[in-house]
């Protein structure tokens, strides 16, 4: 990939200083050769390059723009692409959009934006996520972009917490349409931890 903005069909969705920014998600996400792991939205295929760097035992990823599908390499190794949107995906459990089991998500949607009915998009996918979690043991992992970790914290479902948020020094170009600093912006790497039951405690 050039490094140019990755456009879809209405907006761009991610440029090239995010670059170090998605290798410390998907640092942060540690996965191994055990994991199945799903992606959701690819942009310029940093964090999905990473990813397969790890070479988890599955990698999905769900990507809705069919500008930005364009730019996944056909044949991607060990890559499988889905294209729909992560609502459908996570909805739609039949042959088309076969549902399976994840123990570590990486969630690159826009920064967060706070919705009247559900609290954030955050919030929603982590809700229509949860039957489509792994029940192997522990760690289960979710990590993806952030702006705001105090709003995602004050977002997340019953049976998730925020297990760390770690401000990541980036500065983006005064060109970039969904991240400011003189907005107060400000990117963290979040992980987030899930156990709906409750038997595993945050950080054990």
């Amino acid at each position: 990939l050039c490094g140019a903005p990755a456009e879809g069909a209405s907006s761009v969705v991610m440029m090239a200083w995010e670059r170090p920014y998605m290798e410390a998600l998907v640092d942060a996400l540690e996965v191994t050769p055990a994991d199945t792991v799903l992606e959701i939205g690819y942009g310029l295929g940093f964090s999905c390059a990473a990813i397969q760097r790890r070479r988890p035992r599955r990698h999905v990823v769900v990507e809705c723009d069919p500008g930005v599908r364009a730019r996944i390499p056909d044949g991607a190794d060990g890559v499988e692409v889905v294209a729909a949107t992560w609502q459908a995906y996570l909805a739609d459990a039949n042959d088309n959009f076969p549902i399976h089991e994840f123990s570590a998500v990486f969630f690159d949607d826009f920064p967060i934006v706070a919705t009247p009915s559900r609290g954030s998009r955050w919030r929603s996918f982590l809700e229509a996520l949860v039957p489509h979690i792994a029940w192997a043991a522990p760690p289960r992992r979710v990590v993806g972009y952030c702006c705001d970790a105090e709003r995602l914290r004050a977002a997340l479902p019953d049976g998730y917490w925020l297990e760390r948020a770690t401000p990541f020094e980036l500065t983006p170009p005064a060109d970039c349409p969904y991240v400011s600093e003189a907005a107060g912006d400000r990117c963290f790497v979040v992980v987030i931890g899930f156990d709906p039951n409750g038997v595993y405690e945050p950080g054990a």
